[in-house]
C-alpha cells in the first residue's frame, strides 16, 4: 500500500508543476486568456484523484487510512496551492516593475 501511495503523490505532485510551469510561462510570454484555468483544473483533476486513492485505501487497507489520505490530501492541496499561487503572483509582480 506504501508504494501505491507513493506512486498516488509523485502522480499529482508531477500533474500541479506541471500545470504551475505552463501558467508561468504563460504570464512570463504576456499571454492573454484562460488565466489560471489550466492550474485549475490540474487541482481539480488531483483532488478527485485522491478521493480515488481514499477509496482504494479504504477497500485494500481500513477506514481509518482512507481518512489520513484524505487528511493528508486536503493538507498536501492548500500547501501546494499556496505555494504556487504565491509564486505566480511573485513573478507577477516582478513582471511589473521591469
Amino acid at each position: 500500500m506504501t508504494i501505491f501511495l507513493s506512486i498516488a503523490l509523485a502522480l499529482s505532485a508531477a500533474v500541479l508543476l506541471i500545470a504551475h510551469a505552463m501558467e508561468a510561462q504563460a504570464i512570463r510570454e504576456q499571454v492573454s486568456g484562460a488565466n489560471g484555468f489550466v492550474l485549475f483544473m490540474a487541482f481539480y483533476l488531483s483532488a478527485g484523484g485522491s478521493v480515488l486513492v481514499a477509496l482504494i485505501a479504504w477497500i485494500f487497507g481500513s477506514f481509518g487510512l482512507a481518512l489520513g489520505v484524505l487528511a493528508f490530501a486536503v493538507i498536501w492541496h492548500i500547501t501546494v496551492f499556496k505555494l504556487s499561487t504565491w509564486a505566480l503572483q511573485r513573478l507577477i509582480d516582478s513582471g511589473k516593475r521591469a
